[in-house]
């Protein structure tokens, strides 16, 4: 079995500018991986791990990646 990575965007902020493709993509994955539980869709994202401490130990957004 080949393992396959998706990766897919929250959009704007508004529940009703995900994709309902996008929505089947994030309730059809086995591991799922959120930049940060701020964005206001985040919440449709359930059980996944966030990266919002990679966030807040840094003083700058740029020094993140």
């Amino acid at each position: 079995m080949t393992a396959h990575i998706k990766i897919v965007g929250l959009g704007p902020g508004s529940n009703d500018a995900i994709t309902a493709q996008t929505l089947h993509e994030i309730e059809s994955s086995t591991h799922r991986f959120i930049r940060t539980t701020r964005h206001p869709s985040a919440r449709l994202v359930k059980d996944a791990t966030s990266f919002d401490a990679e966030y807040e130990k840094h003083d700058k957004f740029e020094d993140v990646y």
